[in-house]
């Protein structure tokens, strides 16, 4: 697409998603996982409706951890039996709202989430299942952010889950229909990647073992790594699918005839690459011996979670969107237009001779971008998301906050 044109059209700063890119990733993954196995698309990666509908299409389920992440799948056309409902805190009122708007499938966190889920099933209707969210005994380390393994708000520690399911009647309103186990998010390596899945299989194949579940279904959750605000591709995670399908066949010898089903979760690798920020530079100034980029984005449009420590603070490529020589690159600091001087993409950057007007982008910015960041902060317009079919424009978005009297 030519940068140029979209801002003149539709101004700047704008997030462009390419579904052709998207459909890519999606293929790849799924050729990585076991066959057959369901994948999940995290819609807090990113949830605009036409990557999440694009998603659906390509026969991903969606795992959503909201009743707006929720209405958003339904918009988008996606069957209520394909959702999976998950994170920790749910209230009696939001566990009873997505039951009556159709979901059956929740994640359980606790067992005091699992008394509110009995307490909103229907008579009369389908059993709902409850997947039982474990926190392992043993550490995992590796990921971008580990979840398990230590003192978590994430599922129920495994010896106390082992305790109580010993002893636990559920109505026949709710069925314990399995395990979900996630170690942790953006795994870059492949080997810290296999042993996390492989764990996990095996403590799922004991709990059900020793708790006399009979297993309907298995999350193995996620972690995939990706590339964030910076160039480059993933890892080749091509391995997984051979290590996983004999750890399964030894442990879980229905899977091929999805008894159990197997389950993976994904939305950085998914949604990732298809997304690029494009902002303009609005001023270059000098000041103690140091060059400053200012540009009109920062990071109410990209990484604002970085500083809670959910994305890790990097220094984000920012690429000149005119070619321009690689020998006269100097260094310079990159920062947004915020009142804050927590507003810089890169404070160690080597860039061109940028002079204000100029295009730049940031790659890899699909999956954590826009709704990750501190939207409100300083109530600055939006940036415009655009997407794209290859040359094709699908759709011209903005998004708002409007404050409303209750």
């Amino acid at each position: 697409m030519d940068y140029e044109d979209l801002r003149a059209r539709y101004g700047s700063p704008f997030y462009l998603y390419d579904l052709k890119i998207l459909r890519h990733s999606c293929s790849m993954l799924r050729q990585a996982l076991p066959n057959p196995a369901i994948l999940f698309y995290s819609l807090k990666a990113n949830p605009h409706p036409l990557l999440v509908q694009e998603l659906l299409n390509l026969g991903c389920w969606a795992e959503v951890s909201s009743l707006g992440e929720l209405h958003v799948v339904l918009e988008a056309g996606g069957d209520k039996a394909d959702i999976l409902y998950t994170g920790p805190g749910k209230s009696r009122a939001e566990l009873q709202r997505a039951v009556e708007m159709g979901v059956r499938w929740f994640s359980v966190e606790s067992l005091t989430e699992l008394e509110k889920l009995r307490s909103v099933a229907i008579d009369g209707n389908p059993p709902l299942q409850a997947i039982m969210r474990i926190n392992p005994d043993q550490e995992y380390t590796g990921a971008g952010l580990a979840m398990t393994g230590t003192p978590s708000q994430f599922g129920t520690d495994e010896q106390a889950l082992l305790r109580e399911l010993k002893k636990l009647h559920l109505s026949e309103n709710v069925q314990i229909a399995g395990f979900h186990i996630f170690n942790g998010t953006n795994t870059g390596n492949f080997e810290t990647l296999s042993d996390s899945f492989l764990s996990s299989i095996q403590v799922m194949a004991r709990l059900a073992r020793e708790c006399g579940i009979k297993l309907k279904f298995v999350d193995l959750g996620g972690g995939f790594g990706y590339p964030y605000a910076v160039e480059g591709s993933p890892s080749n995670f091509g391995g997984l699918k051979v290590r996983l399908e004999s750890a399964l066949d030894d442990l879980m010898p229905g899977w091929r005839s999805e008894e159990p089903s197997i389950a993976f979760e994904s939305g950085r690798y998914l949604a990732a690459a298809s997304g690029t920020l494009v902002s303009t530079v609005m001023d270059i100034k000098e000041s103690k011996g140091s060059r400053f980029i200012i540009l009109d984005s920062g990071i109410h449009h990209l990484g604002g979670m970085a500083g809670l420590g959910r994305i890790p603070r990097v220094q984000y490529d920012i690429l000149p969107v005119s070619e321009m020589p690689a020998d006269r690159h100097e260094p310079a600091k990159v920062v947004g237009p915020l009142c804050t001087p927590l507003d810089f993409f890169n404070k160690s950057a080597r860039m061109p001779a940028l002079r204000p007007g100029d295009l730049v982008y940031v790659p890899n910015v699909g999956a954590y971008g826009i709704t990750a960041s501190l939207l409100g902060f300083l109530s600055r317009e939006m940036p415009v998301e655009i997407v794209v079919d290859g040359d094709e424009i699908k759709q011209v978005s903005q998004l708002t906050l409007n404050r409303i009297e209750k």
